[in-house]
Formats: C-alpha cells, sequence, structure tokens
C-alpha cells in the first residue's frame, strides 16, 4: 500500500502460468473504480496491477483472476490506511518590481489578440454595420431536443446508472455502465423471452478479456455519460460497442430487450468472494418466474445463450439455452454464488 499525491494506491504481482491469457482485476469498495490488466500466457516475468483509492479508513481491496470469462481465483483482504501528515509548503514572496516591467507586453499581447479576433464586428461598427450574429432582432435557433440531462428521459425512454453496494458498474472501455430503459416495456412470457433470444446477437460477439484504464471521477457521475452516443443508439442510427467482458454483454442485452419492449434487469454475482465479479441478466416471466440469463460469449461459432440457477451457496453452472450439436449444454462451474445484487432500471441524478 503506497500513498501517492493525495491518493492510496495498492498493488499485486502476479505471474501467468496458463496456457492462455488470463485478466487480473482489482476493486476496492471505497469508489466505483475497477483495474484490470491482462497477463499474457505462459509468462516469465511477473506482471504489476495497480489500483487506487482516496479516504482512508477501513477498506476492502479484492482481485480476482479470469480466464475465458470463468473465475480462476478470487481474494479479498481488509486494510486499514492512516492519512500521513500534510506538508506545508511555504508560500514564495514575489516582488512587484520584478513583475510590473511584464504587464504592458501582456496587455498588449491581449489587445492584439482580441483586434484579430473580433476585427469584423469591429469594422462593421466604424461603417455602421451591426454583424449578423449581434443583431438582436435576430431569433436564436433552438438546440435539438436530446436527452435530458437532469432526468435522464427522451421520450419513452429514461437512462440509469448501475449503482451496487460495492460500486458503480463499469465497461471494458472504461465507460458507466448505462441501462437504457423503455416505459412501455412488459414482463415476457417464457416463450417469448425465448424467441427475442434467439433472435438477439449479443451473445454471438467474441469475448475478449481487456479492460481499459479507468479514469478517476469526481462529483456527480451522470456528467460522464456522452449523451449524445445514448440518444444515438436508441434512435438506431449507431451501434454500440461490442461486447468485450460480462458486463458488456448484461448491458447490451439489457438494452436490447428494452428497446424490443422486454422488461429486464442487470444482474451482479459475486463468486467465491464478497465482490461482484460478474454480470448477467434477469427477466421476470409471466409463466416461469424469475429467469436469470447469461449472454457472455466465447467466439463466433455457436450461440451462448444460457440459462442459470442463481441462489446463494449453490455453484453457477450455466445450461444452454439453444445447444450447438456436438457441443455439450452443461458449461463448466464458475464458482461459488455468494451473493446477488440485480438493479432493474438503475438511477440518475439520485
Amino acid at each position: 500500500m503506497v500513498y501517492v499525491g493525495r491518493t492510496y494506491q495498492y498493488r499485486i504481482m502476479v505471474r501467468n502460468h496458463e496456457t492462455r491469457s488470463v485478466t487480473v482485476v482489482l476493486k476496492c469498495n471505497q469508489n466505483d473504480l475497477v483495474y484490470g490488466v491482462t497477463v499474457p500466457a505462459s509468462g516469465s516475468k511477473d506482471v504489476e496491477v495497480r489500483g487506487e483509492f482516496e479516504n482512508a479508513g477501513s477498506q476492502i481491496v479484492a482481485y480476482t483472476i479470469m480466464k475465458s470469462g470463468k473465475v480462476l481465483d478470487s481474494k479479498s483482504q481488509l486494510v486499514e490506511i492512516k492519512t500521513p501528515p500534510a506538508e506545508v509548503e511555504r508560500p514564495k514572496s514575489t516582488s512587484w518590481s520584478t513583475t510590473w516591467p511584464a504587464l504592458p507586453v501582456l496587455l498588449i499581447f491581449a489587445l492584439v489578440i482580441v483586434i484579430a479576433v473580433f476585427w469584423p464586428q469591429i469594422s462593421g461598427f466604424f461603417k455602421g454595420q451591426i454583424p449578423k450574429e449581434l443583431n438582436t432582432s435576430t431569433p436564436v435557433p433552438s438546440i435539438a431536443v436530446g436527452i435530458d440531462p437532469e432526468t435522464g428521459a427522451y421520450g419513452n425512454y429514461y437512462l440509469g446508472l448501475v449503482r451496487e453496494p460495492t460500486g458503480v458498474q463499469v465497461d471494458s472501455y472504461g465507460n458507466l455502465v448505462v441501462l437504457i430503459n423503455n416505459r412501455s416495456a412488459q414482463n415476457p412470457t417464457y416463450t417469448h423471452l425465448l424467441d427475442f433470444l434467439s433472435s438477439d446477437k449479443t451473445d454471438l460477439y467474441p469475448f475478449h478479456a481487456t479492460l481499459a484504464p479507468i479514469p478517476s471521477r469526481y462529483g456527480r457521475l451522470e456528467n460522464y455519460v456522452d449523451l449524445g452516443y445514448e440518444k444515438e443508439i436508441i434512435d438506431g442510427t449507431i451501434q454500440p460497442n461490442p461486447p468485450r467482458v460480462c458486463a458488456d454483454y448484461a448491458q447490451m442485452l439489457h438494452n436490447n430487450a428494452e428497446m424490443a419492449g422486454i422488461r429486464c434487469a442487470f444482474a451482479s454475482v459475486a463468486l467465491n468472494g464478497p465482490i461482484y465479479n460478474h454480470a448477467l441478466n434477469a427477466f421476470e416471466t409471466t409463466d416461469r418466474g424469475l429467469i436469470y440469463i447469461d449472454a457472455t460469449g466465447t467466439d463466433e461459432s455457436h450461440n451462448c445463450d444460457k440459462v442459470v440457477h442463481v441462489e446463494i451457496g449453490k455453484s453457477y453452472v450455466p445450461q444452454s439455452l439453444f445447444p450447438t450439436p456436438g457441443w455439450s449444454s452443461t458449461w463448466e462451474s464458475s464458482g461459488t454464488v455468494t451473493d446477488i445484487f440485480m438493479t432493474w432500471d438503475g438511477d440518475w441524478n439520485k
């Protein structure tokens, strides 16, 4: 544990003896930041994975090692941090006699820039003309209607962030997970759900154990959401980023389902430890109750939609909904479920 500037850094060293690359994820319960590094296969050197948080006190720091979406190991540690005494820097005295000669030069430089930038307005003024952009009789064009930044609403849709006890969910691109919700969405029948999943392509994207660096975020998290990007997804003018890890798949399936009129939840499970380290979806069907769906893909060769019986204390063993001939319909266990957290709509500015 190292104190750097205004933050604390926690670091672990990892060497991968597996025949395939693995992803190491670090997370602390103090904030919403998740730090991940892909460690190459059969490595001969240690790879450093580091994360950070700002506050002192009791913190739970956890790391998870995954290969192809499967949790290989997960550990957590309680640490107690005390803030070191701050160093007081003596202000440097500034002599007025050393600074005043530079003021005239700065004023002249600023005047030259102002004249260059506003020359059309200045010349028009002396000619008795009012430039178009200064003509107060010209109405100001209205801004195109988009997503309301205060409420997250856009027509019949509204946005929500996934806030969990251990932080706010982020995707593999370093962005906040944003749920697109439909006010008209309804709970489906089980048959309706299967029809939707058989046509949805979320699970066909290949899995990549990749996590982008996550920037520090302060203040209102909604300010970091690209509302123009979310609007274009709703309008259908662009496609969202291809999913690469479980949180990406769960976000895409949720948003596709809601835009298709099907109510859906973003679900997080903790496997083999206290940290939520896997994401999937949940649907409240009208005839079979709550159904958990895991759409995390592997490659593009076969359908990866899976149904999972999720229960605390039980093994997480997915079953293929649409088995590929020659493949087993039962997937390997990803570990024991220790906690479940579901987000149906998320929240916005709450």
